[in-house]
């Protein structure tokens, strides 16, 4: 039996808006059709949306909601419920210092995890997770971060400025570590620091992963922060929306014997929309390393996610990673 039947409203969907009914069984969208006056009879509730748009819950995964305290026992609901009227059906929370989290919280990862979860568990009108943050506090959050992946947290917040700002290794190993469990990690450069924070250099975000003693190194740098010389040189126009992946493989550490002309590597762009699409990789090979390049079209201000999978030898470990970066154009 259908428990909710929408009709006639416009129903928006990654791939465009058309007038549509929607039915729901058990909390699950089972049905889109452009008529689905047949199942008027036996649904438990009908809603008429003629003339309204019927749009799928909105995920905030940047929010700075406070857990319930004692002098304001309700402001994490509270603000659960003004997310729900919004049209928001799932957010994530950080739990930096300000938040409600403890001294203790800070120190720890799984503490600060199960110190959340406690105080939030049935006290949310909508879905919702929790992105951790690692503070100059964290006695060794990188050692932690995959018992917080497994259980549940694929998504942690470093500082950068600001009396919880970590230290570049910090940072560093937190987005290594991240992306080699195909997780996230942002570094956040917000905060009350006076000092001016120096200008990012051109390929201010490589990672690298490990495995096996192979080692895969990524950037995705915008063509316009190449000097000019190695821009031309691989035969790249230089444009605001153009970026430019590199992709390459060593040994770790490096030995003699690394044979590698077989290498191979592949990467997707995947849209916020979830659209995938293969990066067309083209191999110049770089002081003795297996080396891809690829351009990619990316947007002013909307992210953009690359997965990348590489392999020394048809028998050696797969090398993955996933990077995300926001574009801005002058």
């Amino acid at each position: 039996m259908t428990d909710l039947l929408v009709r006639g409203g416009t129903v928006v969907r990654a791939t465009g808006s058309l007038r549509s009914d929607v039915a729901v069984e058990g909390g699950v969208i089972v049905a889109i059709e452009p008529d689905l006056g047949g199942l008027v009879a036996g649904a438990r509730e009908v809603v008429d949306a003629t003339g309204l748009l019927v749009l799928p819950g909105v995920v905030d995964v940047h929010t700075h909601t406070r857990v319930a305290s004692d002098l304001e026992p309700d402001r994490f609901f509270r603000d659960s419920v003004a997310a729900a009227f919004g049209g928001t059906t799932t957010f994530l929370a950080f739990n930096n210092p300000g938040t409600g989290s403890s001294p203790a919280a800070a120190r720890s990862l799984i503490v600060g995890l199960r110190e959340w979860r406690a105080a939030t568990d049935a006290d949310s009108a909508v879905d919702i997770a929790l992105s951790l943050v690692l503070t100059a506090a964290a006695a060794d959050p990188i050692a932690e971060l995959p018992g917080a992946i497994a259980a549940g947290v694929p998504t942690f917040k470093a500082f950068m400025v600001s009396e919880l700002a970590v230290d570049d290794r910090t940072i560093l190993g937190a987005l290594a570590a991240t992306a080699a469990l195909l997780a996230l990690a942002l570094a956040a450069g917000c905060g009350r620091d006076p000092e001016p924070v120096p200008e990012a250099r051109a390929f201010a975000d490589p990672g690298f992963v490990e495995a096996e003693g192979w080692r895969m190194h990524y950037a995705l740098t915008s063509t316009q922060d190449l000097p000019a010389a190695i821009a031309g040189s691989y035969g790249i126009v230089q444009r605001p929306n153009l970026a430019l992946l590199v992709v390459a493989l060593e040994a770790s550490p490096p030995r003699e014997a690394a044979a590698t002309a077989g290498a191979e590597a592949e990467a997707t762009a995947v849209s916020l929309t979830g659209v995938r699409e293969a990066l067309a990789l083209v191999r110049r090979d770089e002081a003795g390393r297996p080396t891809w390049l690829a351009t990619v079209e990316v947007r002013h201000r909307v992210p953009i996610t690359i997965e990348m999978e590489a392999r020394a030898t048809a028998e050696g470990p797969a090398l993955r990673a996933r990077l995300t970066r926001e574009f801005r154009f002058e």
